[in-house]
């Protein structure tokens, strides 16, 4: 290739890289968030309500034949293309990628079903709250079988010195009878409205207990804010990815 066609290309693609839009936002550029979609007639572009109070419009989307249920909760890899900022919403994006999470209830453990819910470790790479929701990136072992997570409450018997104010859950997983193989990874939201009744303020503290191995068991504690929100209280949390391990098998 001669050198001036060369020095076309490399000019084409540095362009291509750094090219904004009109509105100053890069289209190389790109963001991660968690949230709600908001599409009732389940059609190809919907509004996406974050867990920071942002409301995004899909004006384009990597995922042409996509249609999501109404209230579907996602991980959404998105590159805003415009500033809206009116009484709808805020943004114009397009999606790039996204992770449909795992949505459950607090569940309550009768002693009939509790070896259902299973006692196997499992591994905790980040545990927040926000918008009424307890969220965890989570990592296990196994091979082709569905596992089972949920959110339980703690046996109070067992909880040192228990507090008014405070609630004690425990992060549980049922491998299922799965040979661990390879690590996979997913998320999961537990829905914490339920919590409110024990509120005496309006924030409650929330220490969830986590079986990471047969020799250890973590807690984790987390401020809930009542009816805020946008608000995020993280244990550990760092940057939203998506997962970068097989996408876990979950029930």
């Amino acid at each position: 290739m001669k050198l001036l066609e060369k020095l076309f290309l490399a000019g084409s693609l540095l362009l291509l890289i750094t090219a904004c839009n009109n509105n100053g936002h890069s289209l190389g550029d790109f963001s991660i968030s968690i949230g709600n979609i908001v599409n009732p007639d389940e059609s190809k572009a919907f509004y996406i309500n974050l867990d920071n109070g942002k409301r995004l419009w899909t004006a384009a989307s990597a995922y042409t034949d996509y249609r999501p249920k109404d209230s579907t909760r996602i991980l959404a890899n998105y590159t805003i293309l415009a500033d809206v900022k009116n009484a709808s919403y805020d943004y114009d994006v397009k999606l790039n990628e996204v992770y449909e999470v795992l949505t459950k209830p607090i569940f309550n453990i009768t002693p009939e079903i509790e070896d259902s819910i299973g006692n196997d470790p499992v591994g905790v790479r980040q545990m927040w709250t926000g918008c009424d929701y307890l969220n965890v990136e989570f990592v296990y072992y196994g091979a082709y079988r569905t596992h089972f997570i949920n959110l339980v409450p703690a046996e109070v018997a067992e909880v040192k010195n228990p507090e008014a104010g405070h609630v004690y859950l425990e992060f549980r997983h049922n491998a299922n009878n799965d040979s661990p193989r390879m690590l996979y990874g997913g998320y999961v939201s537990f829905e914490l409205a339920s919590l409110k009744k024990h509120a005496e303020t309006d924030k409650l503290m929330l220490h969830v207990f986590v079986k990471e191995s047969d020799y250890n068991t973590k807690e984790y504690k987390l401020e809930y804010k009542i009816g805020h929100d946008g608000t995020a209280s993280a244990a550990t949390v760092g940057a939203f990815h998506l997962p970068d391990t097989e996408k876990a098998i979950i029930e």
